[in-house]
């Protein structure tokens, strides 16, 4: 036995949806093409301190079709939309149905409040892709 703690990223492709960036207005992330994963994943959400006066991040996602127009993900897809504010650093993981969605998945950022400002990244935690056969594709 070797000792070693399993990690979250072991067998898993780590996929980013917004870079570490200090940010100011509302944005949307890097879409990612979803063909071959399924199931279940974890969108992994890391905020230091929001500055600026009543500072709020919202963090929600988004599906298409054609990496073009994107809508809401369907609630039942998708954990609450995740709300950060002034009051401390803020590490949180959203359970994400891939099943349901269509192929493309981006994040949105909505900033708010007077002279906001969040340094955050959004990564998505997703089982490997297949091909056809069964083995896993590198991305």
């Amino acid at each position: 036995m070797s000792g070693r703690v399993p990690s979250l990223f072991d067998n898993n492709e780590k996929i980013s949806l917004f870079p570490t960036l200090a940010r100011t207005t509302t944005a949307n992330g890097n879409s990612h093409d979803r063909i071959g994963e399924h199931g279940k994943a974890m969108a992994l959400i890391d905020s230091a301190v929001g500055t600026g006066t009543t500072p709020t991040l919202d963090v929600s996602f988004e599906d298409s079709d054609d990496d073009t127009t994107f809508a809401a993900v369907a609630a039942a897809l998708v954990g609450p939309v995740v709300q950060i504010t002034d009051g401390g650093a803020s590490f949180q993981a959203v359970e994400l149905d891939l099943d349901g969605m269509r192929r493309f998945i981006r994040a949105v950022a909505t900033i708010a409040g007077t002279t906001p400002s969040f340094t955050f990244s959004v990564s998505l935690v997703a089982a490997p892709r297949e091909r056809a056969g069964g083995a896993a594709q590198v991305a």
